[in-house]
């Protein structure tokens, strides 16, 4: 799970700080970055989940 943290926080997509109330625990906040991939993410999966699918293309007869 850290390495996997470690890759996502390379992209500075958020930002991990240590828990105040806990300290072996680690608080993770999302940055500009990360809202923005977020709403892209967000407005891809919506437009694919609303777009109809496109009927089989018919074999040509020859």
């Amino acid at each position: 799970m850290v390495r996997l943290l470690d890759r996502l926080q390379a992209t500075g997509r958020f930002t991990r700080t240590r828990n105040p109330a806990n300290r072996r625990t680690h608080l993770l906040s999302l940055t500009d970055a990360g809202r923005t991939a977020l709403h892209d993410r967000d407005t891809l999966l919506t437009k694919i989940l609303h777009t109809p699918p496109k009927p089989p293309s018919r074999p040509d007869k020859g």
